[in-house]
């Protein structure tokens, strides 16, 4: 049960306990001097969380990358219109949801964690290490009329996505976002 309180408060009443034991043994001298001791082994010992590399200064009030804010805000629906489905690069998967519950995704976390293994066409085209199949990724996003495409900023694709009919909304932070008019005249036809 001790690691749902925090170690902090534990750790200075365990030493003021022993201090007092301590005092009533020896002294009250003694009690000033372990006081300082148990200081000087906390500041020591201790390490500043904040260094940590998992921790950042939030850029926003939601807490997540800006550039999630930005890209989403880039493609989400108007008040009133329908939901949206996009694909992500993985980086940016885990922050969508979060932000926006109108764009809905064709994959999502279960994707990025490996111990699930789970397996979706559009992922694995996605996350092809060095370039991304232009023509695969469109066959596949068009069967399930997904009409935004946000691509990774650090990989190629195989040809100019413009040529297949996409239109480039806006590039933010290295990730070209994509409109396809295509796979939205496919999901009118189908859902009218």
């Amino acid at each position: 049960i001790l690691w749902l309180v925090p170690m902090g408060i534990v750790i200075a009443y365990g030493g003021v306990k022993f201090a007092c034991f301590v005092c009533e043994e020896i002294g009250a001298w003694a009690k000033r001097l372990i006081l300082a001791v148990l200081c000087v082994a906390v500041m020591l010992c201790g390490k500043y969380v904040y260094a940590s590399q998992y921790m950042s200064k939030a850029e926003n009030p939601y807490h997540i990358p800006q550039k999630v804010i930005d890209i989403c805000d880039v493609i989400a629906p108007e008040d009133g219109e329908e939901r949206i489905w996009a694909v992500f690069p993985t980086d940016l998967v885990y922050f969508v949801r979060q932000y926006d519950t109108d764009i809905q995704m064709l994959y999502g976390r279960e994707m990025v964690e490996p111990k699930w293994q789970y397996a979706e066409p559009v992922h694995t085209v996605m996350n092809h290490p060095s370039r991304i199949d232009i023509e695969e990724l469109l066959a596949l996003t068009r069967e399930r009329s997904c009409t935004y495409l946000v691509l990774p900023n650090n990989k190629g694709v195989s040809a100019d996505p413009e040529k297949f009919g996409l239109e480039l909304l806006d590039t933010i932070e290295g990730y070209p976002i994509y409109y396809d008019p295509v796979a939205a005249r496919m999901m009118e036809e189908r859902y009218g």
